[in-house]
């Protein structure tokens, strides 16, 4: 799993120091935004999965190595989707940030840290 992306991490420096400052309203409004699109990531991590061991190949070799080929390929989808879910809430952390919103803060950054955690134990 890759490291946080870089304009995630300025966004939030950018809150923290002040040069990004959001009202309460606005902060919900836009936050709300990424968490909706975190949730649709979620399906779509659901629809992968079933992807991600399939049956009924054969057993040829080429069968077999087709197989394994899209297997693969839904590992990467579901691993990409997973990420892209983390950056969502790592979004509206930095957000709620830059409305000081600590409460909303600390909520998206451990739906963010659990997203995490799904991808390490999916290993």
């Amino acid at each position: 799993m890759s490291t946080d992306p870089g304009y995630v991490r300025q966004l939030y420096a950018a809150a923290e120091a002040g040069t990004f400052v959001l009202t309460e309203e606005a902060a919900r409004e836009c936050a709300a935004h990424f968490l909706a699109y975190a949730e649709r990531l979620v399906a779509f991590q659901d629809q992968v999965m079933g992807a991600r061991r399939l049956a009924g190949f054969g057993g040829f070799q080429s069968a077999k190595e087709l197989q394994a080929g899209f297997e693969s390929k839904a590992d990467q989808g579901y691993e990409a989707f997973v990420r892209a879910e983390r950056t969502a809430h790592q979004m509206a952390a930095a957000i709620y940030r830059a409305a000081q919103l600590f409460d909303e803060i600390d909520s998206a950054n451990a739906a963010a840290q659990r997203a995490l955690e799904k991808a390490v134990m999916e290993r």
